[in-house]
């Protein structure tokens, strides 16, 4: 990955474009160039930050400091939400939009917290035409991306970009049945009931 001015001392064009240097952009532009002979250039409209430069508000666990910093985020963003299913023809005025203007998008002020979707969830993607969006088949790039810190296990990385822990409160959970969590205590992931839990992730950076 590099900036444009970059890309011109290298000279030629980038093998590919991606732009917006949020969640999906970042990764998508890591997964790219571990081909070493691919140039990828990234174009994100907010601050490029590194590890070293990023801010205490970012660097913080308590995700309402980023949140709350009016710097990271696009400003005059409205949008108009879905239909409400029972009033089919209910008008629907614009709303406030948040929309996160940084490199690492939403992941990037979020407190460094994340959480798997119920299994059930993905299961009904596929079933509304989603293939391969299955929960058994994105089962395995969860755990491609962890490096998980307290758990092992089917449900769970341990070679990923991503290292993840738990606070102590978490493990200290207990749970009648593994019908009720898929893996014993200290697994915080998805539950056959829908129950998740939070985790702590330190955030990646190349």
């Amino acid at each position: 990955m590099t900036t444009g001015a970059d890309m011109r001392v290298q000279g030629g064009l980038p093998d590919y474009l991606i732009v917006g240097g949020g969640t999906s952009g970042c990764v998508l532009a890591a997964r790219l160039t571990e081909n070493p002979g691919v140039r990828v250039l990234l174009v994100e409209a907010g601050p490029d930050l590194t590890e070293e430069s990023q801010p205490a508000d970012i660097r913080s666990g308590n995700p309402s400091r980023a949140f709350f910093t009016r710097e990271f985020f696009f400003d005059g963003l409205m949008a108009r939400f879905g239909a409400v299913p029972t009033v089919p023809d209910a008008p629907r005025p614009a709303a406030k939009y948040e929309q996160a203007r940084v490199l690492g998008g939403g992941s990037a002020i979020n407190g460094m917290l994340g959480n798997r979707g119920a299994p059930a969830d993905y299961d009904e993607w596929e079933a509304l035409g989603a293939e391969g969006w299955n929960w058994a088949s994105t089962l395995p790039y969860f755990r491609k991306l962890e490096r998980d810190l307290d758990a092992s296990g089917d449900l769970h990385g341990s070679d990923g970009p991503v290292p993840i822990s738990r606070p102590a409160s978490c493990l200290k959970v207990s749970f009648s049945s593994e019908s009720d969590l898929w893996e014993a205590t200290p697994s915080v992931y998805s539950t056959s009931s829908g129950l998740t839990s939070h985790i702590r992730a330190a955030r990646w950076m190349s």
